[in-house]
């Protein structure tokens, strides 16, 4: 039994495969009419001839038109939408099968003569090829076919002329009922395999999401696992490893290298004075002043405590230095306004540049020892490596 849920989307999906056959099938409905037309045109009265020629054309032709505008609508449609189409085309191909039916009537001659055979081939190879254009929906066809051969049967059992008229009645009956059953047993295959096939992309979808929400788990436990929960800049082995791929870089392409380690100047007395709370504030501040000023490329991290370390790929030591500075008067500037009092702070910083044979260590102990002089000159100043 079909799950409600699938049921709306199997339904939406076979009415546009039955949709997307209406144009073959009203095609070969037409060709079958002109075909009547032609067997028929120096036998039955012209203007009957042309009035069923038209009606049927018109069918076929509302089929066509009909079929278009529902492929359309039917987009991102389930459900009770989707069977509204189907009841449609139920109506107008059992008027077709009426139609077919009423040529039957219409065209009789009062005697045996090929044209009746003929119309019976052409409603029975009709009914064949309708079994398959048709058979998605049951209704659909059940809708033809009884519309077609019922009257049929009737002529059949009524006519005056037919010999042995009950064996031919009941080989059309039972051609009927051997269609029938064929076509529901086409539905019905037709039914699971779309069924299958949904069921494969639901679990597609589902692995996709799955998927999906485990890569940006692991992104996200990556980004954790690299960032300081505080600032939401690079923790201090994060930011050490990307300067170590910036020195790899720069042993491999010759390009400079610069380091920054910076440290805000009494950043005890802030804690101290206005606790904690200020304190974290001031470092996340100070972080944002900071990456606003840096490049994308730059590798940015909190070292420890109030100290930060910046890695400034590809920039000449004139440009560094002038970055530092930048750098230096970005804290400067940045105010922290908390409810009672607003605090300012500076910093001080040491920049030193790669050299042939610098690991992170050496090249980080300079720019450490530069910030020491910096600090020991009166702080809020930036000294480079001597």
């Amino acid at each position: 039994m079909y799950r409600p849920e699938r049921m709306n989307k199997l339904d939406a999906k076979l009415a546009a495969e039955l949709l997307q056959r209406t144009n073959a099938s009203a095609v070969v409905g037409l060709i079958g009419v002109g075909i009547m037309y032609y067997v028929h045109r120096a036998a039955v009265e012209m203007r009957l001839l042309l009035l069923w020629s038209t009606l049927m054309a018109s069918i076929f032709g509302a089929r066509v038109l009909f079929g278009s505008l529902a492929l359309k609508r039917l987009s991102g449609r389930e459900g009770d939408d989707a069977l509204r189409f189907v009841n449609v085309e139920a109506f107008l191909c059992t008027l077709a099968g009426l139609g077919w039916a009423s040529s039957v009537y219409g065209f009789e001659s009062g005697e045996l003569d090929a044209r009746f055979y003929l119309r019976l081939m052409i409603l029975a190879a009709g009914l064949a090829f309708t079994m398959n254009s048709m058979g998605v929906f049951k209704r659909v066809f059940i809708g033809f076919a009884v519309g077609m051969v019922l009257p049929v049967a009737y002529f059949l059992w009524t006519c005056p002329y037919l010999p042995e008229r009950d064996v031919l009645l009941v080989t059309v009956l039972a051609y009927l009922l051997m269609v029938l059953l064929v076509s529901g047993a086409l539905s019905d295959r037709v039914r699971k395999a779309m069924s299958d096939h949904l069921e494969v992309i639901s679990l597609t979808e589902r692995l996709q999401a799955l998927l999906k929400t485990e890569t940006e788990l692991r992104a996200a436990m990556s980004t954790l696992a690299m960032t300081d929960e505080l600032t939401r800049a690079l923790n201090r082995r994060a930011v050490i490893e990307h300067i170590e791929a910036d020195i790899a870089r720069c042993r491999r392409h010759g390009h400079p290298l610069a380091v920054v380690m910076l440290d805000l100047d009494f950043f005890k007395l802030v804690n101290d004075t206005y606790g904690h709370a200020t304190g974290d504030l001031t470092l996340q501040r100070v972080a944002t002043a900071l990456r606003e000023v840096l490049r994308t490329s730059d590798a940015f991290g909190r070292f420890g405590g109030e100290e930060f370390l910046i890695g400034l790929p590809t920039l000449s030591s004139e440009h560094a230095m002038a970055m530092a500075e930048r750098l230096r008067l970005a804290v400067e500037q940045a105010e922290v306004r908390t409810e009672f009092v607003d605090v300012r702070i500076t910093a001080s910083l040491g920049l030193a540049f790669y050299r042939d044979g610098d690991d992170s260590r050496s090249l980080l102990g300079r720019a450490d020892a530069a910030l020491y002089r910096a600090k020991h000159k009166g702080r809020n100043r930036c000294e480079v490596e001597s």
